[in-house]
């Protein structure tokens, strides 16, 4: 839930800023990227709830050489939301905001997806947080 906060406010702020600076032709932008392996990433998996490691093992990943040339392409088209892979895509045009459409027809369908996907992807969380108390009160009884 924290990190759901996190986002809403960092697209809402650059949400914010776009619409304020655009006064001064200052563009902004925010990237949306998906797993970049680096040893920063290495670190965190060493304290990372097993749980979690669950939910983000479908998440291929990226380097950091391959999330840079992404964002790059990014600005270079004029994306206010930069997004590396599909999952993240979808999420971005979900996640809009006030931010200007780059593909209108695009991201309607991808927000239409991650909308219908979002009851799908809810109810494998609950499944597998369910499965991880019932292990968890499993190894207890044992």
């Amino acid at each position: 839930m924290h990190i759901n906060l996190f986002i809403d406010f960092a697209v809402g702020l650059a949400d914010t800023l776009q619409s304020e600076l655009m006064l001064y032709g200052v563009d902004v932008q925010i990237f949306f990227p998906n797993t970049m392996f680096t040893s920063g990433y290495d670190e965190e998996n060493k304290t990372k709830p097993a749980i979690v490691k669950k939910i983000e093992e479908a998440d291929d990943g990226i380097t950091a050489d391959q999330g840079a040339v992404t964002l790059l392409k990014g600005l270079e088209s004029g994306h206010a939301h930069i997004s590396g892979d599909t999952i993240t895509n979808m999420f971005r045009a979900s996640t809009r905001g006030a931010a200007y459409r780059s593909n209108w027809l695009l991201d309607g369908l991808l927000d239409f997806v991650a909308y219908v996907r979002c009851f799908y992807i809810s109810h494998a969380c609950r499944l597998i947080i369910h499965a991880d108390r019932c292990a968890r009160v499993e190894d207890v009884t044992r």
